[in-house]
C-alpha cells in the first residue's frame, strides 16, 4: 500500500497530525517510588556547653542540653520519555514513559563528650534522641501513600503530547517536571509539620525533668 502524499511530498497521515495537533500517547507512565533511610551518624565531637550555646531556644527552655539530632530530607526526580519525530517535519510527539521519585532521609545525633559512655546521662540521651529519629522515619512511611498518589494523579492525567518542535517538546518535560516536583515538595511540607508536632511531645519539660532525676539517683 502506497501512503498518498500531498504536494512537496509529505504523508496524508504526518500532514494532518501537524495541521490539528494531534498525539495520542502509545502507553501510560509507570511510576517507581522509593523512600531510602539511612542509619544515624552518631557524634560526640561537643560537650554539653557548646550544644547550649548552638541552640539558644533550647537552653531558655531546658536548663541542660545532653544532645540533639540534626535531620535531613531531600527529593529528586527523573522522567524519562518517548520522543517520535517526523524526518520530514521535525514535528515530535512526546510523552511520559518512565517517573522515578527518590526520597531520602538521613539523620546526624550528637550527644555531649562530657557525658562518660555507657553512663546514665549517656544512656537517657542517646534513647531520647533515638525517639527523635524514629518519630520522623514514622511520618515519613506514613506519609509517603499519600504523596504517591498525588504524583500518579498527575502523570495519569492527559498528556498534551504534540505534535510539536524541539522548543515544544523541552516546555512539556520541563512543564510536567515541575507539576512532580512542587507535589513532592508541597507533601514534605505538610509532612514536616507533623514531624515537629511529634518532637515537641519528645521535648516536653515532663521528659527532661525525668532524665534529670533519672540520672541523679
Amino acid at each position: 500500500m502506497v501512503e498518498p502524499a500531498l504536494s512537496g511530498g509529505l504523508p496524508a497521515a504526518l500532514y494532518m497530525l501537524a495541521t490539528l495537533g494531534v498525539c495520542q500517547p502509545e502507553s501510560a507512565p509507570k511510576l517507581e517510588f522509593t523512600l531510602g533511610v539511612e542509619k544515624p551518624e552518631w557524634s560526640y565531637a561537643k560537650t554539653s556547653a557548646e550544644m547550649k550555646r548552638e541552640l539558644p531556644p533550647m537552653s531558655k527552655q531546658f536548663p541542660v542540653v545532653g544532645g540533639y539530632t540534626h535531620s535531613t530530607t531531600r527529593d529528586k526526580y527523573h522522567v524519562s520519555f518517548i520522543h517520535k519525530k517526523d524526518r520530514l517535519t521535525g514535528m515530535q510527539c512526546v510523552w511520559p514513559e518512565k517517573v522515578t521519585v527518590t526520597v531520602s532521609y538521613t539523620a546526624d545525633i550528637y550527644v555531649a563528650k562530657n557525658y562518660p559512655r555507657g553512663g546514665c546521662r549517656d544512656i537517657e540521651t542517646r534513647a531520647h534522641e533515638k525517639r527523635h529519629v524514629a518519630a520522623d522515619v514514622d511520618v515519613l512511611e506514613g506519609g509517603m501513600g499519600a504523596l504517591r498518589a498525588r504524583v500518579e494523579k498527575i502523570i495519569r492525567q492527559p498528556v498534551k503530547a504534540g505534535p510539536v518542535d524541539e522548543k515544544g517538546a523541552a516546555r512539556i518535560r520541563g512543564a510536567l517536571l515541575g507539576r512532580i516536583k512542587d507535589a513532592v515538595q508541597d507533601e514534605l511540607k505538610r509532612l514536616e509539620k507533623l514531624r515537629k508536632k511529634r518532637h515537641a511531645k519528645i521535648d516536653s519539660v515532663a521528659e527532661y525533668t525525668r532524665m534529670t532525676k533519672a540520672c541523679r539517683r
